[in-house]
């Protein structure tokens, strides 16, 4: 483990094979058995400890890209709420593991920093299946669980994956990601439909609630392809795309996959008559991809284009630490979880486990992504957020081309 200028920075290296789908119940359902108990932890800013934070991302296997996204925009906040003082008083010590983009393992690292760290939040995971993971242990041990990837909940109009647990989910719903972008893509491109996915819950999710939305909106659905995650070789489904003959194209292949389908779609001549949108579209892809897509279309949360003064000093100082081109998306969620973290922490006056789940509840942040405090809905810990229809342009630029307005999360208890 090694030790950084604001925190504990460390990664072991458990066992490197598993299967993403089924693993995440298996490693929660393991685990309960009412012989686990939930740590000590002293209360109070008066306790002469800092508040301490697990990191649980994938920077290694198929999901590294976001997950090290994640981790640039995390350890940039980190620094930051450190620089300014802290919490309670005392710099924020985080220790971070790579989950080799395993859901068992993320599990295991879970209830390693619970049991053994004996941490007071666990924030990060990309996929589904490792969100699920670590939300069923957290809530096993009511430790605050700040979930940051966009999608990973049960589908709009369900009951909310958070209900009941201890899990706050900050990143973007399947309904604010799908509902601007099938009107506005039908409208201008076309009602013939693709539909391609990496093969795991959430891709699944994502799809079908869209093609629920499609119909609505007159569109028919000529193809539907997922591949499992790791894919290489997209000659054969691309193949089967092209002969389907779409006006547009919903990816949800995630990770490094997103990049070798975007690729190959390109080279293969797919891009040429058709456009690609969805979650594939994402600003940390864009130097492995360039003009690939441009002139692409897709829907953000977040945009350096957004104008308030807190976006505009996130924009400096990931830029003087990371240098110029697109900001990750993912990075910016990161960054931006701590001033969720920080305003439930101060209203909660305390290091209390109970207390800083509950201070979330109705909590209202200021944040990067817009001029108006964002609310955090009770019970199921969602947020409302402000959403945008990007146009890719050349050099990485995510250009505003419409505004869908503050769309709910569509997750209720």
């Amino acid at each position: 483990m090694k030790h950084s200028k604001f925190g504990v920075i460390g990664s072991s290296p458990i066992s490197r094979r598993g299967l993403l789908k089924g693993a995440a119940g298996a490693a929660v359902a393991a685990g309960v058995g009412g012989t686990w108990t939930r740590p000590s932890l002293a209360s109070g800013f008066t306790a002469e400890r800092s508040f301490k934070i697990g990191f649980i991302v994938p920077l290694t296997g198929p999901i590294s890209p976001e997950g090290e996204a994640m981790r640039r925009g995390l350890e940039l906040g980190l620094a930051k709420i450190n620089a300014s003082g802290g919490l309670g008083g005392k710099p924020v010590e985080m220790v971070t593991q790579d989950n080799q983009s395993q859901p068992s393992m993320a599990s295991m690292l879970a209830k390693k920093f619970i049991q053994q760290e004996k941490v007071d939040l666990i924030v990060g995971t990309v996929t589904y299946d490792e969100t699920t993971a670590v939300r069923g242990i957290a809530s096993i041990y009511g430790t605050p669980f700040v979930q940051l990837e966009a999608g990973n909940y049960a589908a709009a109009g369900n009951k909310a994956d958070s209900c009941g647990g201890s899990m706050i989910p900050l990143g973007e719903t399947v309904l604010q990601m799908v509902d601007p972008i099938i009107p506005f893509m039908t409208s201008r491109f076309g009602k013939k439909w693709a539909f391609v996915g990496s093969d795991y819950q959430f891709p699944r999710d994502y799809t079908n609630y869209a093609k629920a939305k499609l119909a609505e909106a007159g569109g028919t659905v000529v193809a539907e392809e997922f591949a499992p995650l790791g894919t290489g070789d997209w000659s054969s489904v691309i193949s089967k795309l092209k002969a389907a003959a779409p006006d547009v194209v919903l990816s949800s292949v995630v990770g490094g996959d997103a990049i070798a389908f975007i690729k190959a779609a390109d080279s293969l001549g797919l891009l040429a008559k058709t456009k690609v949108t969805g979650i594939s579209l994402q600003p940390e892809f864009y130097p492995a991809l360039g003009s690939a897509v441009d002139g692409q279309f897709t829907v953000a949360r977040y945009t350096p284009e957004i104008n308030n003064e807190r976006n505009a000093e996130f924009i400096r100082e990931y830029r003087n630490t990371h240098g110029e081109g697109p900001i990750p998306s993912v990075a910016s969620a990161a960054f931006d979880c701590w001033n969720f973290i920080r305003a439930a922490v101060q209203r909660a006056g305390s290091f209390d486990a109970d207390k800083v789940l509950g201070a979330f509840d109705n909590l209202e942040v200021r944040s990067i992504l817009s001029e108006e405090a964002l609310k955090v809905a009770p019970a199921s810990r969602a947020v409302d957020y402000p959403m945008y229809i990007c146009e890719i342009l050349p050099g990485g630029t995510w250009k505003i081309a419409e505004s869908a307005g503050v769309l709910p999360s569509g997750l209720t208890c």
